[in-house]
């Protein structure tokens, strides 16, 4: 028991306490014994460990999934207000590509945003003939990529080697405003500024995670670039040949890579090189008034404002055979061919004809570019 005015436990039935000498009453605390005491213990202790587990259960299956549903809903709810924005709807239209050189084929989107095919038909890259709603084309080395109205992307579906690394797994993007699609890998610009990948990651080109502010993107043989907002640029991917080397690079409006060399057009109009110039690829140093840029494998192509055409690189195939080319709105370089976009609608194309990726000759209405 313990005495009710010092407080002392007392070990007795004495009237008294030993310690401070007063009357113990009949209201005196008992004081449990050890036994009891250590059950008593173990009991709150017991309880509180499954208060504690319950909590923490509650934690992982219930309450964080909620929290982080919730953020998801209110990332994707910012991210769709940016996406519908009038600034990103003019961006994206800027950014739009309507015709593209591949590998060994060629893809152009028309007016009515159904798209068209010329070349190899291997791998089922060309397989875009149910295409709709599209605004944007891409042609990779296997694989093509088209950009829809809403934000998703849709690539061709063959299994074999156009897949082999993934890079026509995009079915599930959502709010983007540009797409490249490269050797063996694709990129997508979102809305918000941010890069996502897919496809093969052997040198690191699909490294861009963490990419932020981004206002276009490029794919490459097995390099990727992205041009930032304020006028620099950011790569990821084999070096080998310096293709990445581009962090100097300022005042920067477009980007384009090649098979292992990347181009940049200022917004003075000059172009910038980076990468292998074993073909002279690189030689842009002199051009001027530009207004757009391609790399290919070997040769890069280039637009000026007056509608002509410029090309660097060795001639094989008459890739470069672009002299005579006039009222020009849209260029892009493949492998070993070339094709540009006309003021009214079709298409002239130069180069490697082997598989028919230049048999654009009877092309019509081709969607022009919302910049020219």
């Amino acid at each position: 028991m313990r005495c009710n005015h010092c407080m002392k436990e007392i070990n007795t039935e004495a009237k008294l306490c030993p310690y401070c000498g007063k009357a113990l009453d009949s209201e005196a605390e008992k004081v449990p014994s050890k036994k009891k005491r250590s059950k008593k213990a173990f009991l709150i202790s017991g309880i509180a460990v499954i208060l504690i587990a319950a909590l923490v259960a509650g934690w992982i299956f219930v309450l964080k999934p909620f929290i982080d549903d919730q953020n998801s809903k209110n990332d994707d709810q910012k991210i769709e207000n940016t996406f519908n924005s009038a600034e990103v709807q003019k961006l994206r239209d800027s950014l739009a590509q309507t015709v593209s050189a591949g590998s060994t084929h060629t893809i152009g989107l028309k007016k009515d945003s159904t798209s068209t095919a010329a070349g190899s038909k291997m791998c089922g890259k060309c397989d875009i003939g149910d295409w709709k709603d599209i605004i944007a084309v891409s042609a990779g080395y296997d694989h093509t990529v088209g950009l829809k109205s809403d934000g998703t992307v849709v690539a061709t579906k063959y299994t074999g080697y156009s897949n082999y690394y993934g890079q026509c797994d995009v079915s599930e993007w959502k709010y983007i405003i540009a797409v490249s699609a490269g050797g063996s890998h694709t990129v997508g610009l979102k809305a918000d500024g941010t890069v996502v990948a897919a496809g093969s990651n052997n040198k690191k080109q699909c490294d861009i995670s963490d990419w932020t502010d981004i206002c276009a993107v490029s794919a490459g043989g097995d390099h990727t670039v992205g041009l930032k907002k304020d006028g620099t640029v950011s790569a990821a991917g084999s070096n080998d040949y310096k293709q990445c080397d581009v962090s100097g690079w300022k005042d920067i409006v477009a980007v384009s890579a090649g098979k292992s060399h990347t181009i940049g057009l200022k917004k003075d109009g000059t172009v910038v090189a980076a990468g292998f110039n074993g073909s002279g690829q690189c030689d842009v140093s002199g051009w001027k008034e530009i207004v757009a840029v391609s790399a290919g494998k070997s040769h890069t192509i280039g637009l000026k404002k007056d509608g002509t055409v410029v090309a660097a690189g060795t001639d094989n195939f008459d890739r470069c055979k672009v002299g005579d080319w006039k009222n020009i709105v849209a260029v892009s370089a493949g492998h070993n061919h070339t094709v540009g976009l006309k003021k009214d609608g079709t298409v002239v194309a130069t180069g490697d004809n082997y598989y028919f990726q230049c048999d654009v000759a009877s092309w019509k209405n081709i969607k022009q570019p919302a910049n020219r």
